[in-house]
């Protein structure tokens, strides 16, 4: 919004909004909803990348366990990479 309304350039107006976080301290609720957004995420595609690792891989070789396989995989993918972001960043 600043950017249209003031004709401030992006990085500007990003300076001038964070700037605004900090004197409002909203810092610290900006910062968990982007962390906890970007660890779902990330838990998400984890989990899906390894979901088809392991569909790839099972059903070759083992084609009556693909299903139970894969979701047993997303589940661990998910909860390491949920654990994994926990670790980084506490909060």
């Amino acid at each position: 919004m600043l950017i249209a309304a003031y004709s401030k350039g992006f990085v500007a107006a990003s300076q001038d909004t964070w700037s605004l976080f900090k004197r409002l301290e909203m810092e610290p609720i900006v910062d968990l909803d982007i962390t906890s957004s970007i660890c779902f995420l990330s838990g998400v595609s984890i989990a899906s990348i390894s979901v088809i690792a392991v569909s790839a891989w099972t059903s070759q070789l083992y084609e009556n366990f693909t299903a139970t396989l894969a979701l047993l995989t997303f589940f661990i993918g998910y909860l390491l990479e949920y654990m994994n972001c926990e670790v980084a960043e506490p909060n």
